[in-house]
């Protein structure tokens, strides 16, 4: 017999990950996660009792991946093109996964909430924003990242340099 893999659970959230995105939330199981993995069903349940606890693990790891590393202005953070990464619709295909199981799953639902409310914050601080203005961009952000994923038309230059404009207008800084 061979020696068993060593799995950690982050590889684990990782083929979770790749199974949400290649298969949609309702095709994930514990066992294609495991044989994702190269593991058996054993491993995945060792870490995680459920499909739910795997799903929120991998949600918590999302959006720890989204925290900021250092404090900018928004000028700053359009300058270096940083807002494009919001609206990459990989990233925001995986988001979109993880809202619509958390509209049926309390816990998933509540750290989705309570990291929105931060990113909000967030955008107060770092854009010199009020909490209205934090919203908008917010609001902006987000619905140019769903049209990025669902619209074939979507001109990815045009809208951005004008997404730019539009936040510089309303806060109301110069180029």
């Amino acid at each position: 017999m061979g020696k068993p893999k060593n799995i950690k659970k982050q590889d684990l959230i990782s083929s979770a990950r790749k199974q949400l995105l290649q298969k949609g939330q309702t095709q994930v199981t514990l066992k294609n996660v495991a044989q994702a993995a190269g593991v058996t069903q054993g491993v995945v349940y060792y870490h995680f009792k459920t499909k739910d606890q795997l799903l929120l693990s991998l949600l918590e790891d999302y959006l720890e991946k989204l925290k900021v590393e250092e404090k900018r202005t928004l000028k700053s953070w359009l300058a270096d093109e940083m807002y494009k990464a919001q609206i990459s619709s990989g990233e925001m295909a995986l988001l979109f996964e993880l809202i619509s199981l958390s509209l049926h799953q309390k816990e998933m639902k509540n750290t989705l909430g309570q990291a929105l409310r931060q990113k909000i914050r967030n955008t107060e601080e770092w854009a010199g924003a009020d909490p209205t203005s934090a919203r908008l961009i917010t609001a902006m952000l987000d619905g140019l990242a769903m049209q990025a994923i669902f619209d074939p038309t979507f001109d990815e230059r045009e809208v951005y340099d004008a997404a730019k404009k539009k936040l510089l207008d309303l806060l109301g800084n110069d180029e």
